[in-house]
């Protein structure tokens, strides 16, 4: 599905129609939720980072999209799956501290990777396009 939206003109499509942005969205408002659900147990400075981090894989994917240079797009969709990692350490972290029951942690868990593996599809998919141009 990733190929349709990236063959498509920007000005029929929004980063908003991206698989990788709408399961990075859907892990973006789970998280937010649990984390409001658990406020009076979660750390301030845990629930913090971990909400800048599930922030910055929609941010990052979004500023990606609306680059016109496939290198930079490439170098922001890093940067989201890096944010996707980042998150994945927090969720397995949050577990462990007891912040959140073993099925949240699975589910998160699963999302997040997920998203990773949709943006490493993304870039791969741009990699293989911006290279065929080229030759």
């Amino acid at each position: 599905m990733e190929t349709t939206i990236m063959t498509q003109r920007k000005d029929t499509f929004s980063f908003e129609d991206l698989i990788a942005w709408q399961k990075g969205h859907k892990l973006l408002i789970t998280v937010f939720k649990q984390l409001k659900e658990k406020e009076s147990t979660v750390d301030r400075q845990f629930d913090v980072q971990m909400k800048q981090t599930a922030i910055a894989i929609c941010s990052q994917i979004a500023a990606g999209y609306e680059q016109s240079i496939p290198s930079i797009t490439i170098d922001f969709l890093r940067n989201a799956k890096g944010a996707a990692a980042s998150l994945t350490t927090q969720i397995i972290l949050a577990k462990e501290l007891g912040y959140f029951e073993a099925d949240l942690t699975s589910e998160l868990y699963a999302l997040a990777k997920e998203v990773s593996k949709i943006i490493q599809g993304l870039i791969n998919y741009i990699s293989n396009k911006n290279e065929s141009n080229l030759a």
